[in-house]
């Protein structure tokens, strides 16, 4: 009888197992604290408890976030400030989560360079993506001071500091819980230009999918967000847990727990993520 009862339990959770939704989730960066959201609501079975799957997809140079959410070859991604872009341009995308409150992407310079203001950017050369220049807030406040990428000299980025730090260039945009704490290792002084100082402060990292997909599969959603956002608690309320959990797991960037520490302090000082999120 007990046999029995064992082989029971045993088919039962093979079951469950096979009724689990199967998800993926498309990254717009490297690993780093910046999605530990996520890594916790894997890790510790949030997604799992309410039938979901989940596997976390890698980001890859030159990806097309939206494409690939809408093309199928992912059900959810993470996106920047430019998804409201997308989705005025007739995108079939619906934006479910703003992760980062307000955008810690600025822009960096020396602070022994000539740059003291924007209209001081005109003629500089600057390290920059094409995903970049439309990116709402730096592109809102270049144009507050009359100010366009055609006034400047254009840099494919490298995502290198060095080419900061050797003059290569003069500007690079980057978030300051990242590039701040890279520059302030090599005890490198610098400035800061920050969309939010000129007005413009938009959401950022924000979790969307397709509406077609939202449609077809509402309590998945609705699951998937409800896991999330315990993700992200569970992450601010242990960080240091976290951490450790980052470098054991996902550290392809081969960080040290000091850099992730820096990365959080800043997103926590600067208000940029918080628990009670917002839903678009």
């Amino acid at each position: 009888m007990r046999f029995i009862f064992i082989l029971f339990i045993f088919f039962s959770s093979l079951m469950a197992f096979d009724n689990s939704k199967k998800v993926t989730l498309q990254l717009q960066w490297k690993n780093q604290f910046q999605f530990a959201g996520y890594y916790v609501a894997l890790e510790k079975g949030f997604y799992k408890d309410l039938g979901l799957d989940v596997k976390i997809k890698s980001y890859k140079k030159g990806l097309n976030i939206t494409n690939e959410v809408l093309q199928g070859k992912s059900n959810f991604g993470i996106g920047r400030s430019t998804l409201l872009i997308d989705k005025s341009n007739n995108k079939d995308i619906i934006l479910l989560n703003a992760i980062f409150q307000t955008s810690p992407l600025v822009l960096f310079s020396l602070k022994d360079n000539n740059i003291n203001t924007i209209t001081d950017f005109m003629d500089q050369k600057i390290m920059i993506n094409k995903n970049q220049t439309v990116t709402i807030a730096i592109k809102g406040m270049l144009n507050s001071k009359n100010i366009t990428f055609d006034d400047m000299q254009l840099y494919k980025r490298t995502y290198n500091i060095e080419d900061l730090i050797s003059k290569k260039i003069d500007l690079m945009p980057g978030y300051l819980s990242d590039i701040g704490y890279k520059l302030e290792n090599k005890k490198i002084n610098y400035k800061i230009f920050d969309p939010k100082d000129y007005g413009f402060d938009f959401y950022e990292d924000i979790l969307f999918t397709s509406t077609q997909y939202a449609k077809d599969n509402p309590q998945i959603v609705k699951n998937f967000q409800k896991a999330t956002l315990k993700g992200w608690e569970y992450a601010f309320s242990n960080m240091d847990e976290t951490t450790e959990l980052i470098l054991k797991k996902y550290n392809t960037q081969n960080k040290t727990k000091s850099a992730y520490l820096y990365e959080v302090n800043i997103l926590k000082k600067e208000h940029i993520i918080k628990t009670n999120l917002l839903v678009i």
